[in-house]
């Protein structure tokens, strides 16, 4: 990844450009498990909830920031390469820092098939399949819904609602702020009254917000609906990585656990937009309908089974 902005700027074909996009996906990818399996090496057992939250604020605040220099830079000197050479200098001190300051994993080096039987008899020694596909399907829901917003809102916002694009900016602006103030205390929360109660309550948010946002067309009406919204979401995303860090006590499995739950996430984050395009094209009021649609199904999917999942 440190090369890869780098890149951009030494390039003025469109085919190395895309090349170059595709790589850079490939690579987040790939990083999303090892990320989680640094995160559960790091957080005390006993604040789980609290330290994932704040790792997850400093991640959505690094976004913000980003974003706003990045724009800072294009305005006053118009300049792309700029920006690509401190994303790559970003990532490079990044890179530094992950080396010598996190701890080292165990390495294990036996055989990929004995690998494979391992992690298959560890998730059905601790009955950990319901609660592995629970996890996906909220994964894969949050980022769904996400993409579908930061994709669609823009236009959805001027043609349903009649808003400018400054307002929806704004609204994109408001949920990375919301969502990183918001999550420190939404995994406090989730170590003081649990998991279950916290996915429960938030899902019913959700579902009610997402009814309520298909049916209006009031500017401050949608506007106080979609913070509840937010809310709901960094609660819920809260719930999933206070989980998910739990598997990070389990050597054994937390590497693919970690992988097939960072795939969900990339899956709904690809497939959102698209699905969600075709809906807006055949009719532009029904966004916020297939997204509640969308919603109701992983919330059936969680209350079939969650008591399987034994959370």
């Amino acid at each position: 990844m440190t090369f890869v902005p780098f890149c951009y700027t030494i390039t003025n074909k469109h085919i190395i450009a895309e090349s170059l996009y595709i790589i850079q996906g490939a690579v987040l990818g790939m990083l999303a498990p090892a990320t989680y399996s640094i995160l559960s090496r790091s957080v005390e057992v006993t604040r789980r909830g609290e330290s994932t939250g704040l790792a997850a604020a400093v991640f959505t605040f690094g976004g913000g920031i980003g974003a706003a220099i990045a724009g800072y830079i294009l305005s006053n000197t118009g300049s792309y390469d700029i920006v690509f050479y401190l994303s790559s200098g970003g990532i490079l001190l990044t890179l530094i820092y992950v080396i010598f300051k996190i701890e080292k994993g165990k390495l294990d080096h036996s055989k990929c098939s004995s690998k494979k039987k391992a992690i298959k008899e560890e998730i059905k020694r601790y009955s950990l399949k319901y609660k592995i596909i629970m996890l996906c399907a909220i994964a894969f829901l949050g980022d769904y819904i996400y993409g579908c917003v930061v994709a669609l809102f823009h236009f959805y916002g001027q043609e349903v609602l009649g808003a400018t694009t400054s307002y929806t900016s704004s609204i994109i602006s408001i949920y990375l702020f919301e969502f990183g103030l918001g999550a420190p205390i939404a995994w406090w929360v989730s170590d003081k009254i649990g998991n279950k109660r916290q996915l429960f309550l938030f899902f019913c948010v959700i579902n009610i917000t997402l009814l309520g946002l298909s049916f209006t067309r009031s500017i401050s009406i949608f506007t106080t609906i979609i913070i509840v919204y937010f809310l709901g979401a960094t609660f819920l995303n809260a719930s999933l990585q206070s989980l998910l860090s739990e598997f990070g006590e389990n050597p054994k499995i937390k590497g693919s656990v970690f992988g097939i739950v960072g795939a969900s996430e990339s899956f709904g984050y690809a497939l959102g937009p698209m699905l969600s395009a075709h809906v807006y094209n055949f009719n532009k009021s029904w966004l916020f309908l297939s997204l509640l649609l969308v919603s109701m199904i992983v919330s059936i999917i969680y209350l079939l089974l969650y008591k399987k999942a034994k959370i």
